[in-house]
């Protein structure tokens, strides 16, 4: 099974995500679901595609810098997930290396990992192997970055050959990138040499909420790339309530286009699905969703998968719930 999962991986293809120009919308949000009989309970914080049903997945307690691979089976028409098999850690190091974000370049089979903390990225072979090459803010905006906002996005742009990140806050003023929104998270690309290629701002939407938390947390979880420019931006507000008891989570994906914008602009964006999830007496689903990749098809319709962090199932309440997302 390995040696077969490897081999598919070597000659697996790049596939067009979506047509120029065409305007993506949900056919259907599936429920979400929980597999805790097959994958050990973590802090995943980031997924990426890989080829036919096999996924890649980091956690940000990781044992090491590296990523899982799982194998997610989803029903060809509804897109609901059917099962879930773990199929180990590659990764190497020790300790915990506080990683968020996944992509896989399908050119070169490699795995970029982004680092929260020191708000770099690192490139691994499949296997789990560091390569060498590393990808690292300028530091004029890097040590504008507050430490547990930084570097929590990642995905790759195949169309484009292009690697985005963005900051999951908003950055600090800083003299080389010229503040259009003091509430602006940035997003930036990298070109196949991890030479910085453009940057732009993204404007949060307001926070829902002013009551009193344990903790409250507002800000960009991940990006998705789906061709000719444009992302996907989920953007995520948690809130923990100070007895636990009605917390809630708001789950927004908007589309940015970044194809004919300016560099350093505000990009515009688009709703394309809100969700919610609480932790109540009657409603137990409070999922805080940090990781969305697109599964490539031949087809108009694609498949969104989103990861969320349970904290390690956080006290045997919390969950590692996956949802899945049919958009065209």
């Amino acid at each position: 099974m390995q040696k077969a999962i490897v081999l598919a991986m070597a000659f697996a293809v790049s596939v067009p995500m979506f047509a120029q120009g065409d305007n993506i919308k949900v056919l259907n949000a599936n429920s979400q679901q929980s597999f805790a009989a097959s994958i050990p309970a973590g802090e995943y914080s980031g997924i990426t595609h890989i080829v036919a049903d096999t996924f890649a997945v980091v956690s940000d307690k990781a044992p090491g810098n590296g990523f899982f691979l799982w194998k997610i089976q989803t029903d060809s028409v509804s897109g609901i997930i059917r099962s879930v098999e773990n199929l180990g850690y590659r990764g190497s190091g020790s300790g915990q290396t506080d990683t968020e974000g996944i992509a896989y370049n399908p050119h070169t089979k490699t795995i970029f990992l982004s680092n929260e903390s020191r708000n770099s990225i690192t490139e691994l072979t499949l296997d789990g192997n560091p390569t060498g090459r590393t990808v690292a803010l300028p530091d004029s905006v890097s040590r504008k970055i507050s430490g547990n906002m930084g570097l929590e996005s990642l995905c790759y742009d195949s169309d484009s050959h292009r690697l985005w990140t963005a900051t999951e806050g908003a950055i600090a003023n800083s003299n080389s990138f010229v503040e259009r929104d003091k509430a602006a998270v940035r997003i930036f690309s990298f070109n196949d040499s991890l030479q910085l290629a453009a940057w732009y701002n993204y404007a949060l939407d307001a926070p829902s909420t002013t009551k009193p938390s344990r903790i409250f947390t507002l800000g960009v979880s991940d990006l998705a790339a789906i061709g000719n420019g444009k992302l996907l931006v989920l953007e995520r507000e948690a809130r923990v309530a100070e007895n636990y008891v009605g917390s809630s989570t708001i789950t927004k994906i908007y589309v940015v286009d970044t194809s004919a914008a300016a560099i350093g602009a505000t990009l515009s964006k688009r709703l394309l699905l809100s969700f919610d999830t609480k932790l109540t007496l009657l409603r137990q689903d409070w999922a805080n969703f940090e990781g969305i990749c697109v599964v490539p098809s031949d087809s108009d319709t694609k498949t969104l998968v989103l990861v969320s962090d349970s904290q390690s199932q956080y006290r045997g309440v919390l969950k590692d719930w996956l949802k899945t997302i049919l958009v065209e």
